[in-house]
Formats: structure tokens, sequence, C-alpha cells
């Protein structure tokens, strides 16, 4: 067993397993993993490439389960520019796959190699080990791949290339002698064409053998360069068959089986009406830094193009929240002018951006630094865009939008309907609690109703209720008024039959912003209870609440508190 079986074998069911929510079928998957353990093993081959990877890991130590950072170390040109987008590009097209399947692919498949040449290497040197396994890889390089491979590499795989053309050539001299020994056997006229084919095979063979590895030097890709030896190889072996066929006697041949038609199984599609990815952005105080930034996507190509874009105008991911969701579309249309957007952004204090579909909003509590950024997110972004600025809160209509559409989305559940399902519609209200109080409003009680006749037939769901609230007052006021609100919300739906062990809670006071605190708007979103679901293993899964449209536009809108004070502690936690 090569390298490559190994690797499918032992890691490409737990890349499928990963990836399986992004379009594309499982064989596709399957070939382009085949590329990308080619790709990954010639590059990690080169030492250079390995003791940049080393160097990130000892300095990040997460970074060895980070696919996008891996690649980025791993992956550059002689300028030390990442060729990451490169090579998901060409393998998007080479597969036929969404470039957003073939990101998340890579990036979770990456880890696992690096990972497994490790075990295989021992205490040896990964790229000595490599090296040496160099004729397994170099066969699975397209033609574009050597663009991403360094000089001396490119030297070793045309090494490789005249050793497997030596072989094959080997191999059709054989065949030819073979043909000529069994052309004795047969009659004189196929032998003399069997003897004038073998030769010609042999004389072709001395003459394409070394085209090979000139073809491999010049960067016109390996596989590519073997295509004449194995014509030949081809064409020698159906002369063996042919003369095996004259000397046995033939048996009788039957009737084909008549063969049913084979249909073609359907793409794989986007869920029907998703709901557009989502995205949003706050700077800070000097707007040299992220404050809050989320997001909501179905593929991880979407979070692939904003970590990039952050790291390369603010330099961390860390404050980003971003959550797949197989309900949401796996593309965000303004995602290849996001590194432009935010240089725009990059120096503007408190500014923020609100991404949905082809809606971008943007806010700051400078007028003259927010028309500017209008303007010029206008001049990058195309036409079909609706760039404006944030409009005022209107929370009354946010509150009554949210509550329809959470009592649509409960109603309109099942006897099937999962956990999930009930967190989802959950989310989708804004409870809204009086200045300082922490009684549940009569008008969210409906809702939670519903939910606790749900969740009382799915005993086994483990609910988390947090509350989160704005920056404004005292933070240890905040962080019990956070408490007291989500626990409220708690009784009420113990108080309808959901046990109280189901339910956990947590105040998260001002220390989760999903939005600037220096304008009303961000503070709106930032006040808000969120409902989410604990896994067995003690993991938490966000549900619906993630969505990052303004909540006077948007159903989905985050939590917040109506009534707008200037007074320290007034002002706290409201609910999706």
């Amino acid at each position: 067993m090569n390298i490559i079986e190994q690797l499918h074998q032992l890691i490409t069911p737990k890349v499928l397993e990963l990836v399986k929510h992004h379009t594309g079928d499982d064989e596709s998957k399957r070939q382009l993993l085949t590329s990308i353990y080619g790709i990954l093993g010639a590059r990690l081959s080169d030492e250079s490439a390995v003791e940049r990877v080393e160097s990130l890991i000892k300095n990040d130590a997460d970074a060895s389960h980070d696919g996008k950072k891996l690649l980025d170390t791993l992956l550059q040109d002689e300028h030390g520019k990442s060729q990451v987008p490169l090579l998901t590009g060409e393998l998007a097209k080479e597969y036929h796959l969404p470039e957003s399947t073939t990101s998340a692919t890579l990036t979770t498949a990456t880890p696992l190699v690096l990972e497994q040449f490790k075990g295989l290497a021992g205490t040896g040197s990964i790229s000595a080990y490599l090296k040496d396994k160099l004729e397994d890889f170099v066969a699975l390089l397209p033609s574009w791949a050597t663009a991403l491979l360094p000089m001396g590499l490119l030297a070793g795989i045309a090494g490789v290339a005249g050793s497997v053309a030596s072989t094959a050539k080997d191999a059709v001299s054989d065949l030819a002698t073979g043909a000529s020994n069994l052309a004795s056997n047969v009659a004189d006229g196929a032998k003399g064409a069997v003897s004038s084919v073998a030769s010609g095979v042999s004389s072709a063979t001395s003459n394409v053998s070394h085209e090979v590895a000139e073809t491999a030097k010049k960067g016109g890709g390996f596989l590519k360069s073997l295509l004449p030896i194995i014509g030949l190889i081809i064409l020698a072996g159906l002369i063996w068959l042919l003369l095996r066929s004259c000397q046995d006697k033939p048996a009788p041949v039957a009737k084909p089986a008549d063969t049913p038609a084979t249909k073609e199984a359907p793409a794989s599609v986007a869920p029907e009406n998703a709901k557009p990815a989502t995205f949003s952005l706050s700077t800070d105080e000097a707007g040299n830094a992220v404050y809050a930034c989320q997001g909501q996507a179905g593929g991880e190509g979407v979070f692939a193009s904003i970590r990039t874009a952050l790291a390369g105008v603010f330099g961390a991911t860390d404050k980003c929240e971003l959550n797949f969701s197989k309900e949401h579309a796996d593309m965000l249309p303004v995602g290849e002018h996001l590194p432009a957007i935010f240089g725009l952004m990059k120096g503007v204090p408190n500014a923020s951006l609100t991404v949905n579909d082809k809606n971008i909003r943007l806010n700051s509590t400078d007028p003259v630094a927010l028309q500017k950024l209008i303007d010029g997110v206008k001049g990058i972004v195309p036409s079909d865009f609706v760039v404006e600025a944030e409009p005022q809160i209107d929370a009354q209509t946010a509150v009554t939008t949210s509550l329809e559409s959470a009592k649509t989305a409960l109603d309109s559940l099942t006897e099937t309907a999962t956990a999930e399902d009930v967190v989802e519609a959950l989310n989708l209200q804004i409870i809204n609690f009086a200045t300082a109080s922490h009684a549940v409003p009569d008008e969210n009680k409906v809702i939670l109703d519903t939910a606790a006749a749900k969740l009382t037939s799915l005993p086994k769901a483990r609910l988390k209720i947090t509350g989160h609230t704005d920056n404004k007052g005292n933070h240890a006021y905040n962080q019990k008024l956070s408490e007291r609100r989500a626990n409220a919300v708690r009784e009420y739906l113990v108080s309808k039959g959901v046990p109280n062990e189901q339910i956990e809670i947590f105040g998260a006071s001002s220390d989760e912003p999903v939005a600037s605190n220096a304008t009303e708007q961000g503070r709106f979103q930032n006040r808000r209870i969120e409902f989410t679901l604990i896994e067995k293993d003690g993991t938490i899964t966000a549900v619906g609440n993630a969505d990052n449209s303004q909540a006077v536009a948007n159903a989905n809108a985050n939590a917040s508190d109506a009534t707008k004070t200037d007074e320290a502690p007034a002002k706290q936690a409201d609910a999706k």
C-alpha cells in the first residue's frame, strides 16, 4: 500500500464526514482529496516549507488544528505571498466543485494530513521521509500544480519522471519481445505485422522516454508528460492480447444481456429558499482592531474568505464568531470585496458593517466618517448592491416582527421536530424586558408556552439560556441583571412543564458583544438572550442566533431593550 492509499484509508472517511454538508458528491470529494494529498505531500518534501510550518506551530500551538493558517504558511511563493487562493480556484475547476466545498475540504484535510505525515516520519524529518515517497505524489500532480512548487523540488520531480519513464520503456520492450515470441507461433502474416509494430513501439519508446523528463522539467505536468508512454504500453498490451486470442480457441460469445439505462444521481444543490449568508463587523474605539464580529453561512468557503480578509487588514480573527448553518447560503456575494471594505473601515473609530446578501449597512459615531464609508463602499461593490447608513431603531416594530416570525416557526413544527428546530424558533423572538426589570413580558409568554410544549416531548434536549447586556453602566450590575433575566426565562419554561434539569443559565454581562456599543443600533443588538443546545459531550451549539442583519429590518434580529436611558443600570438584556 503506497502512502496515498494509506491517507485515503486513514483520513478520507473523517474528512468526508466533516464536509458532508457542502455541495458535491463523495466521489468528487474523494478525487479532490487525491490531488490534495499529492500536492501537500510534494510541498512538505521541501525542507524550508516544513521549517515554516514547525515555526508557526511552535509560536501558536492552536495553529496545528487550523487548516487555514497551516496552508497560508505552507503554500507561499518566493515573495511570501499565500498561494492558497490559486490552489483553491484550480482545484475547484479541476473537479467541478464550488470553491466553498473545495476550501472546506482543503482546510479540513490539511491538519489531518500533517499529523499523519508526522506519525509516519516518526523521530525523523518529515521532508526527508516524504522525499523518499516522492514517486507516490508526483503522478498525482496536475500540470498547473508545478506553480506551487519551488524550483529545487521541480528538479527532483524531473528526476523521478526520468526514472518512471525508464521503467515504462523497459515495460514496453518486454511486451514487444513477448509479442514477437508469440508471433512465431501464429501465421507468417501476423508474425510480420507484429514484428513491425513491436519494432515501431521500441523505437518510439526510446524517443518518448527522453521527452518525459524534459516535459516535467518545463512544468508541463508530470502526468501529462507520461501520456505518450501510457499510450505505447496500452498499444503493446493490445498486441499481446491479440496474439493470445489467435493462439487460443475462442469461446462462444453469448448475446449481451439488455442493460437497463442508468439513472444519473441528481447533482447536489443548495437548499431551496436558503437564507442569505450574513456577516457583521465593528471596530474598536481607535478603529485599528476588531471589537465584535459575527457571521452565519452554509459553507466554510465563506468563512475562509472572511478570515483571510480580516487577517490581511486587522491581523487577527479571534473575536470573530462564525457559525455554520445548513439553512444558509454557502456564498457571500460581498466576499471578494471584503479586503477593500475592511481597508476603508480600519482607522475609523466605532465603525460597523452589516451584510445580508447584497445589502450592506454601515454606521459610525462620526457622520462625516460614515458618509465617507458609504461613498467608498459604493465605489468598491457592483452597482446591484444596496449600500446605505444603518437606520435608526424602531424597537416596537422589531419586537412585533420577531414575535410573528417566532410564532409562525413554532406553529409549523411537526411531531418529528428536533430540539434544534425549537431552539431556532425561540431565537427568532425578542424578549423586550422593561427597564431594569427581569419580568418576562406577556407578549413573549405565548411563544414560550408553545416552545415549552414542544420541549416536554424532547426529554433529552438540554438548553442553555444566556443573558447579554450592552456596556452601559456598571459591569457587576450588568452581570447580575443578565443572570436574573436568563433565570426568569428558565423559571417560566419550568412552570410550563419543562424539567428544571433540562435548562442551564449563564449571565454574560457585556463581555460578548456582537456589535458596536458606541451606537444605539449596536447596543440594541448586544442586549439579548440567546438559546443554545448543550450536546452530549458538553459542547454548545448555537442555533439560529447568529444572523447579523439589523433587528429593525430582520425577523431574526438580536435581542434588545426597547427603552433608551442615560441611567447606568437601566438598559439590559433582551433576547432574540
